[in-house]
């Protein structure tokens, strides 16, 4: 479709928690491994747009907010 979103393709935002580490940037961007969102996911990437750290008796946790975009897709 020109113009517009792939049919079936919603935007998505991806966060995910995990134990603590550093070295995620805002503004930095990643691809996610073939095989865990749908099909039509693939060729999309993704730009961190958050970095938050925690850290408490429990532990130290980072939690990595995204926005997909287009990577070499043709819409």
């Amino acid at each position: 479709r020109s113009g517009g979103m792939p049919v079936g393709v919603f935007p998505l935002k991806v966060s995910f928690t995990m134990r603590g580490i550093e070295g995620f940037i805002i503004g930095e961007c990643f691809g996610i491994e073939e095989g865990i969102l749908p099909s039509k996911y693939k060729g999309w990437g993704y730009v961190i747009t958050g970095v938050e750290h925690q850290i408490s008796n429990d532990g130290w946790v980072t939690k990595v907010e995204t926005q997909y975009y287009p990577n070499g897709v043709k819409l």
